[in-house]
């Protein structure tokens, strides 16, 4: 507690001496470099703030950079960057905030200017440490910028990968402080942390962005800077989240992990993953909230890679691969263990299951697909290929017909007797296969120019959708999917020099079925698209990618 004295003259030396004890700047005489800051990521900020005397150090020759700022220290700085603007209210008092408190000034100016508030109690809290997202807001509002003129969400998910944890009454401001380049994230720039109480160095730094005149070059490096990305995207196409897959880490550095696939809850409302880490030393089993972004589960699962994953009809529990196995999980998100089936003598590449939920089939690289029974927990039977290349694997919603893709060729069984149907020749290496939801309708790619539709029951083919039409470059179809009506198909393609397996783009292609046009292409993801799916009113395509995203894009019209 800061001594009050009862005389004028005393309390203005008292007063004095609290705010150089703190480094709060004066407007005189204040130094401007210091003995800590030397190679500091902020160190020129800083010292440019000090020299306009915004800010000061400590008696010793140092700015102590690290410590919190408490949120009288956070007025009494922003009086000192700000203290020309108008009051736009009539002062509020605060229970907790006397006449004769040493920073009575400084808050009864950041408040009649907009800058800060108190709580619903009527108080303000000097002490306590000011987080991160509040000095944002707090600058967004004392400086008045328009709010972001863009879906909040959009902006927060392109340019956060922790925009979950950002608290409601902050999300706005924090869009906007993106869009004007304020957000300063030291030492990665998708990393806000709203929640973490602001440093020195931190709110010096939202300072000196906040105080830039247009043209005046930033004294806080471009890589430190939350960044929306204008993606250059068709006209109908409107990114509208991104999820990242990260490695928790108590230094909450970013570590991305591949996506290798993905599953959308039948409700729409949650979204699972399979992840592996970077070198594919180990795999991770996630689960997000859709709507709000926030992680629910993050599961490590082992050195065994992780490839596959479905979600059960019901919703309340998933399969996904565990190298050979299947791991079942139930009551979720606390994604309780309820068996593992093991038999597979390669990896799992893929896992299919029926619309009631009763038949699960299971790809792998030992050249066998396998029917499991999910209701009774037990293997049915092994369907013999004649490739060891990577399958995919697709069921009919009846779970009559199963069709599997091994490279050279599609090959479509009865389930009941574990008969081969009949065999579907691609022109070309085909892997990436998908079922429309009615059952009759199989869309196939690969390494080809086109998109292949087959008749499942006939094997006719039904009509071709062009990639690539000249040629010009190779394309690969990494993943595929129907829309719930059928009526639009998305897929995950890259493209470059197939020779070389040198790919420059990864694509994502939407095509009107029903009329064989292409409806959008665009680039959004910075390594290949390993997963693909429609939300389950089949308005948004969900890409995710090795590059440790799950990206939600809306086509203009449908919203």
């Amino acid at each position: 507690m800061l001594p009050i004295f009862g005389r004028s003259g005393d309390r203005w030396l008292a007063t004095i001496s609290a705010i150089l004890a703190m480094g709060v700047a004066l407007p005189t005489h204040a130094a401007t470099s210091f003995t800590d800051l030397q190679d500091h990521w902020a160190q020129t900020c800083i010292e440019s703030l000090a020299e306009a005397g915004v800010v000061s150090g400590y008696p010793d020759g140092r700015f102590h950079p690290d410590d919190p700022v408490k949120r009288v220290e956070f007025a009494v700085m922003v009086r000192q960057a700000f203290g020309n603007r108008p009051p736009q209210q009539p002062s509020r008092p605060f229970a907790d905030v006397p006449e004769d408190f040493w920073g009575f000034g400084a808050i009864d100016w950041a408040t009649k200017t907009g800058f800060t508030v108190g709580d619903s109690e009527g108080n303000f809290r000097p002490n306590a440490l000011i987080s991160r997202a509040d000095a944002i807001v707090s600058l967004v509002n004392g400086l008045a910028y328009p709010l972001s003129p863009r879906p909040i969400d959009e902006v927060l998910s392109a340019a956060l990968v922790d925009w979950g944890g950002i608290p409601d009454y902050a999300r706005a401001q924090v869009a906007t402080a993106i869009l004007h380049n304020i957000a300063v994230n030291y030492p990665d720039a998708p990393m806000l942390r709203p929640n973490f109480a602001a440093t020195r160095a931190e709110v010096a730094a939202f300072l000196c962005q906040s105080r830039l005149q247009s043209g005046e070059p930033s004294s806080i490096e471009e890589e430190y800077l939350a960044h929306f990305p204008e993606l250059s995207l068709p006209d109908n196409v409107r990114l509208v989240r991104t999820l990242y897959s990260l490695l928790p880490n108590p230094q909450n550095r970013v570590d991305f992990l591949g996506v290798a696939d993905i599953a959308l809850s039948p409700d729409g409302n949650s979204i699972a993953a399979t992840t592996t880490s970077n070198d594919r030393s180990g795999a991770n089993l996630m689960l997000w909230d859709v709507g709000t972004g926030t992680l629910k589960l993050f599961l490590p699962t082992g050195e065994m890679l992780a490839s596959a994953i479905v979600f059960h009809p019901n919703g309340d529990r998933l399969a996904y691969s565990r190298g050979g196995a299947i791991d079942l999980r139930g009551n979720l998100p606390a994604a309780l263990p309820q068996g593992r089936w093991e038999g597979h003598a390669g990896e799992i590449t893929d896992l299919a299951v029926s619309a009631d939920g009763r038949w699960l089939v299971s790809a792998g690289e030992d050249r066998q697909i396998r029917l499991w029974d999910w209701q009774a927990g037990q293997l049915v039977r092994t369907f013999a290929t004649n490739s060891d290349e990577e399958k995919f694997v697709a069921i009919d919603p009846k779970g009559q017909l199963i069709a599997s893709s091994d490279g050279e060729a599609i090959e479509v069984w009865e389930r009941a007797t574990g008969k081969r149907h009949r065999t579907l020749q691609p022109d070309g290496f085909v892997g990436a296969i998908t079922l429309s939801s009615n059952g009759r309708t199989l869309a196939s790619g690969g390494r080809t120019p086109n998109v292949t539709l087959w008749n499942l029951n006939t094997g006719e083919v039904l009509q071709t959708l062009d990639i690539d039409p000249d040629d010009s470059v190779g394309s690969e179809v990494h993943s595929i999917a129907f829309s719930p009506d059928g009526q639009r198909l998305a897929v995950g393609i890259s493209t470059g020099y197939k020779d070389l397996d040198l790919w420059s783009e990864n694509v994502v292609q939407v095509w009107d079925v029903t009329t064989g046009t292409s409806i959008a292409r665009w680039q959004g993801h910075e390594d290949t698209v390993r997963s693909i799916a429609f939300s389950t009113d089949g308005k948004t395509v969900i890409s995710s990618s090795e590059d440790g995203t799950i990206k939600f894009w809306d086509i203009a019209g449908d919203r």
